[in-house]
């Protein structure tokens, strides 16, 4: 198995698929670039398990902190124990972004839990380039059919977490406004927080503004199936879900 040394790498979808999480963070950060992002719980325990609270805070703060810190978002995943982003760091903010969202998240489901300590593991997010209109459509789908490749599921829209797809596109930006109570609570030292942010989706840079909305949701759509049959064909054994 090939490892990478602290430095931005350009792989594949399935390189990335065989490597999974053994990647080294893209220390590197230009502004500009379209990147994947994952970052995995600790012992891979399952800190981020969909609910509806939980699917509230996630949106919520996606969404406030991309904002914030100029994100353009593309994609995401959150599965029970490991997130995915695609996304374009438009002012070379990723970094602080991706402190800014993973501690606000730890301190929030750490409240929720009843638990105090790490909820990432210790090595750094990954984080990789997407150059090519090829690279992103193909890891998108890779990461909306997370899902289906984790047999919870056999579609990605029947995953009860927070996850992006095609038709997302059409549907956002969506006003997202945090759960009542707990670190959100009016007076709490958090609460410096907005009380709404709008979540969006746009289409990566890469395709020049060639393409609507409406047409690239349907060019991801179409490589989205692609991904979930090959799974389908190539699933041994019962899907879990």
């Amino acid at each position: 198995m090939r490892t990478f040394g602290l430095r931005v790498t350009t792989l594949s979808s399935r390189e990335k698929q065989s490597l999974g999480f053994t990647m080294s963070h893209a220390r590197q950060v230009i502004p500009g670039r379209t990147v994947g992002v994952a970052r995995r719980c600790s012992e891979q325990r399952f800190f981020l398990k969909p609910s509806g609270w939980f699917n509230r805070v996630v949106r919520f703060l996606l969404a406030h902190y991309a904002t914030k810190h100029g994100i353009a978002l593309h994609g995401f995943a959150f599965m029970a124990n490991h997130f995915h982003l695609v996304l374009t760091d438009v002012g070379g903010t990723l970094p602080r972004f991706m402190e800014e969202f993973d501690s606000m998240l730890t301190r929030v489901v750490n409240r929720h839990l009843g638990r105090s300590g790490r909820l990432w593991e210790s090595s750094p997010y990954a984080a990789w380039v997407l150059e090519t209109e090829e690279d992103v459509l193909s890891h998108l789908a890779y990461v909306a059919a997370n899902p289906v490749q984790a047999r919870v599921v056999t579609r990605p829209e029947e995953w009860p977490g927070v996850l992006s797809v095609p038709s997302d596109l059409l549907a956002l930006p969506r006003e997202c406004a945090p759960p009542v109570g707990g670190l959100f609570a009016r007076g709490h030292e958090s609460s410096a927080l907005p009380a709404r942010a709008s979540l969006n989706i746009s289409v990566p840079p890469v395709f020049g503004g060639r393409l609507t909305r409406a047409r690239f949701a349907a060019l991801f759509q179409s490589t989205l199936d692609l991904w979930v049959g090959e799974i389908r064909d190539t699933a041994a054994g019962p899907f879990l879900g």
